[in-house]
């Protein structure tokens, strides 16, 4: 998922928004929007919010998220905080 956002983040342009889908139309486009927020808030902020992202996400997906990939934006938030501290060090 990191590799995912740090080429949609290379790739960012002023004039167009990134495009998101899935089969469904929901469920994996709606993770990927939500790592993608809160990583970027976790940047700006240096704080992990992912009941924020969550409901951020929700607003325009209400029927997003379940257990599973609530357990699993988790692991990438941490997953993601590490990444940062090994490249950024402690100004995260």
């Amino acid at each position: 998922m990191i590799s995912i956002w740090e080429n949609a983040r290379g790739q960012k342009t002023q004039n167009f928004p990134t495009l998101v889908c899935c089969d469904d139309g929901i469920s994996s486009s709606s993770l990927v929007v939500c790592f993608f927020y809160m990583a970027d808030k976790m940047l700006q902020e240096r704080k992990c919010d992912v009941v924020g992202a969550v409901k951020a996400v929700r607003r325009s997906h209400t029927k997003f998220i379940n257990f599973e990939q609530f357990v699993f934006l988790h692991h990438c938030a941490l997953a993601f905080y590490k990444n940062c501290y090994k490249t950024y060090g402690e100004s995260l």
